[in-house]
């Protein structure tokens, strides 16, 4: 059942983050702010999930396999991440590269607390 869950997580994941990507980019001419969106997207989600399972489903690993390792695993791309910011900052736009690594990690960490304190909401916590 747990190979189930990751396979079945991990594929939903990959499928969620290619047409999240894609379809930023197609409003925003930079490559780079699909990663951005879905990273900071996952960062949300993980802290709310994580949140509501441990309140909700303390002890059940097939929900954490399946929306946590396997969907957000698939899902956020992090070393996506690293390779765009070397890219920019390799091709001199070193602004830009320095901007995508500060709104990924402090966007990301704002939104992971506000994902956990949704999640507090959501469960009447």
């Amino acid at each position: 059942m747990k190979w189930i869950c990751l396979i079945v997580g991990g594929s939903l994941g990959t499928i969620a983050r290619y047409l999240i990507a894609n379809q930023t980019c197609r409003f925003i001419a930079y490559p780079f702010y699909g990663t951005i969106t879905v990273n900071l997207i996952g960062c949300f989600l993980i802290g709310f999930i994580s949140f509501v399972l441990d309140k909700n489903f303390p002890g059940q690993t097939e929900w954490r396999l399946l929306l946590i390792v396997g969907f957000l695993g698939a899902f956020t791309t992090f070393s996506t991440f690293i390779f765009d910011s070397a890219v920019l900052m390799n091709q001199a736009k070193l602004l830009a590269g320095f901007l995508n690594v500060f709104i990924s990690v402090v966007g990301g960490f704002l939104l992971f607390i506000l994902g956990s304190y949704v999640g507090k909401f959501f469960c009447g916590a």
